[in-house]
């Protein structure tokens, strides 16, 4: 938004500010009983993000103020977007919500969003469970941004 170096953005769930979706986020509106109850590694994987942020790893409701402030205007943005989102995070409302308000105010002809599908295991956040098909999309898209004409 702030550096005109950049040519092309890639992004996962454009979201506009953090804070608002972070208050949506059930790992961080989640009760001491519900947090009791998650594997070791879904409470592992929110640890990390706490100590991402900042806030102490055994208070995940913390990272909803943490995010205040964390914001962008897509209409800032000039340059062609790439959108991604797993199928399974896109059914969020307020995903939906985020991803919409993103692709309304994104300028750039080129921009695109891509729902990555549940079938070919490509349903959650950053698609960590196909990062293979993640690489096809990016790069694809890639080419087709930066592709000079014959006739250029």
């Amino acid at each position: 938004m702030h550096d005109p170096r950049i040519k092309a953005i890639v992004m996962n769930s454009a979201v506009v500010d953090a804070h608002a979706l972070f208050a949506t986020m059930p790992a961080a509106i989640a009760t001491k009983t519900e947090i009791a109850g998650w594997s070791s590694f879904h409470a592992g994987v929110v640890a990390s993000i706490c100590w991402r942020y900042g806030v102490p790893m055994d208070e995940p409701a913390a990272l909803i103020e943490a995010n205040r402030g964390n914001t962008f205007d897509p209409a800032a943005i000039p340059v062609p977007a790439l959108v991604l989102v797993g199928e399974g995070e896109y059914r969020s409302k307020a995903v939906q919500k985020h991803i919409r308000t993103a692709m309304e105010g994104f300028s750039n002809p080129k921009t695109q969003k891509v729902i990555t599908p549940v079938d070919e295991g490509a349903s959650n956040h950053c698609v960590l469970e196909n990062r293979s098909l993640i690489g096809q999309v990016v790069f694809d898209w890639l080419d087709t941004v930066f592709t000079v004409s014959d006739t250029e």
